[in-house]
């Protein structure tokens, strides 16, 4: 018992014998949540998601949150495919990319048009006392109050 105490409490010092261990726990966890909030956000059963991973049933689905199981490359490849988008955006992210869903024009355009609106009112004072003036390369131009 003395050794399973310490072999445990040497898995938890900050200091461990491998650095880089801690980096692959970190990401091995990121995963664990990516795969789970992707199942979640898909509206998918689990009961039918461990079906198409090749999963016994959705209990062993728990335990690869949990940990307690490894999550394989096998298992990422049967992930129906709007499951398997969504964790491949949710790992994007995760890494810092910024994802962005393809949308029609219309609905661009008025993307666009919140983004500059916000973007721009940003910069311009609550209140004025007259027009705002404003110059662009070199010219003077009376703005609009």
């Amino acid at each position: 018992m003395s050794t399973t105490l310490a072999s445990a409490a040497l898995r938890c010092q900050a200091n461990s014998p491998d650095p880089g261990q801690n980096d692959q726990d970190k990401e091995l966890v990121l995963l664990r949540i990516a795969l789970r909030e992707a199942i979640e956000e898909s509206g998918e059963k689990k009961e039918a998601v461990a079906a198409a991973m090749g999963l016994p049933d959705a209990a062993y689905l728990s335990k690869l949150f949990s940990g307690e199981k490894m999550i394989t490359a096998r298992h990422i490849v049967g992930l129906p495919n709007n499951v398997e988008r969504i964790f491949d955006r949710k790992r994007a992210e995760q890494s810092g990319f910024v994802c962005i869903e393809p949308v029609d024009d219309a609905t661009a355009d008025r993307y666009l048009a919140i983004g500059l609106f916000a973007r721009l009112s940003r910069g311009l004072p609550s209140k004025t006392s007259g027009p705002i003036k404003a110059e662009i390369r070199g010219q003077k131009k009376a703005g609009v109050a």
